[in-house]
């Protein structure tokens, strides 16, 4: 690995010092879901939006906001790693600032600025497939036995890779049935799934988010540990690819993924809990598990758009795997589409390593890219953006 100069040392070091601090899920997670929950669907809160508590702040923001402002990125030479380290400062900034809105007038113009918001084609695609699409789903798996599914998973890397390094726990106060921080999954204590929501969810945690983050520990810069700016949703879209390519993609899945596009879209457009539950469950046909959860999600703080990030990459993902490109730069740590040039001048330039760890599905797809393939690769697998089956990918 070639040197680096200080700066670039100094700048990791606090950046992704301060990155760890915020766990953005951890304090979005309301505290108080299931009381509010109960109380919703007794219908004493029908006309409007339950009120959600969360934990304190577990880091003094005015003292971040100043880290950050005196992180030296200026002095960087490499203008790629001076470019990288000075939007993830923009968006560490931002991330402050959106938890420090939680709950009042501020925190969806927040939110839309760091995360955006779904076109108006995708949400009509979505309610398309909402309208389309019937699923009834048997959730019928507690949190104990999907920790069983995940360790099998983790188990077949680590024959592969002893040091595949994940843990998976079981928690209390979350909003998801399950996510992950760094190589720790955390399980909702008490949530249901089916069997077949289930296998998407482990692949998507650990092919996906865990093995890219295990990938990025081993970088000599700890940025790709975190991820450079809009890493989410890079991430998430990632995840989506990955159940596709594993091929445990199912109606269900595809429900709630354009439920939760449909559902941001009318939070942002002034509807109310209420009104996108009710919207989800008398219109869509949902469940008022299933609805409440993605209510939550969506509304949990204010206003969080994030939920529509699981589609807002995946048609450039597929499209850089079928055109023939090497997936490999995709998962040799957090990286993002728009930053792949950089990537890939640092690995030339030896600041970054190649990928280590590898999925399963790689294997799987490497031989399909072919329209044909693609083709067979998504039979029965609708995403609200737009028709894949029909890409025109040279």
């Amino acid at each position: 690995m070639v040197e680096r100069d200080a700066a670039v040392t100094n700048a990791d070091r606090t950046i992704v010092d301060i990155a760890k601090k915020i766990r953005l899920f951890y304090h979005m997670a309301p505290v108080n879901e299931a009381s509010e929950r109960a109380r919703f669907l007794e219908g004493r809160r029908r006309d409007g939006q339950p009120v959600f508590d969360y934990r304190p702040l577990e880091f003094a923001t005015a003292e971040a906001r100043r880290e950050l402002e005196e992180v030296p990125v200026e002095a960087i030479e490499d203008k790629a790693l001076r470019g990288l380290y000075e939007e993830k400062r923009w968006e560490l900034d931002r991330l402050v600032g959106l938890l420090e809105a939680r709950g009042n007038e501020h925190f969806l113009e927040r939110s839309v600025e760091l995360f955006g918001q779904p076109s108006a084609q995708m949400v009509r695609e979505a309610q398309d497939l909402l309208v389309g699409t019937q699923w009834q789903e048997n959730r019928d798996l507690d949190a104990e036995r999907v920790r069983g599914m995940l360790e099998e998973h983790l188990e077949s890397y680590r024959r592969r890779y002893p040091a595949f390094d994940c843990e998976v726990v079981i928690d209390g106060a979350m909003s998801a049935k399950m996510y992950v921080h760094q190589n720790r999954i955390h399980l909702k204590r008490g949530a249901r799934f089916s069997f077949e929501a289930a296998r998407c969810d482990t692949v998507h945690e650990i092919d996906a988010h865990v093995l890219t983050y295990l990938n990025g520990r081993r970088q000599p810069l700890r940025l790709f540990e975190i991820g450079p700016r809009g890493t989410l949703a890079y991430q998430e879209s990632l995840g989506v690819f990955t159940e596709i390519a594993n091929g445990v993609m199912f109606p269900g899945r595809m429900i709630a993924l354009a439920a939760r596009v449909v559902a941001v879209a009318a939070m942002v457009d002034d509807a109310t809990f209420g009104d996108v539950f009710d919207q989800l469950t008398a219109e869509y046909g949902l469940d008022e598990e299933e609805a409440f959860l993605i209510c939550v999600r969506v509304f949990r703080g204010g206003g969080f758009t994030k939920d529509w990030l699981y589609v807002a990459q995946l048609e450039r993902i597929f499209r850089h795997w079928a055109s023939g490109c090497d997936m490999e730069d995709l998962l040799l740590a957090k990286v993002t589409m728009d930053t792949l040039d950089d990537i890939r001048d640092l690995v030339a330039q030896g600041i970054l390593r190649p990928a280590h760890l590898f999925p399963e599905y790689l294997d799987r797809i490497s031989n399909s890219r072919s329209n044909r393939s693609i083709q067979g690769l998504l039979k029965n697998v609708r995403v609200p953006l737009g028709d894949l089956l029909s890409l025109d990918l040279g």
